[in-house]
């Protein structure tokens, strides 16, 4: 299975908790971050630019608007 969001800023998404999202697909991620926005950023190393996608296992998470 493989596991698509688009991130935009007037979605909710990016500030979601991670933890409720590892809940619910049943998933680890190590991080020290709480939203799914900054694990985003973490994983990118800085805030991401318009089309960056962030692939880990079978989650691909794709920036379409940043501000």
């Amino acid at each position: 299975m493989r596991i698509r969001f688009i991130l935009h800023p007037s979605d909710s998404v990016g500030v979601d908790l991670l933890d409720d999202l590892c809940q619910f697909y049943d998933m680890d991620l190590e991080t020290d971050s709480i939203v799914i926005g900054g694990w985003v950023m973490e994983k990118c190393g800085g805030i991401p630019s318009v089309g960056e996608v962030v692939r880990y296992k079978n989650i691909e998470i794709k920036v379409v608007k940043t501000t």
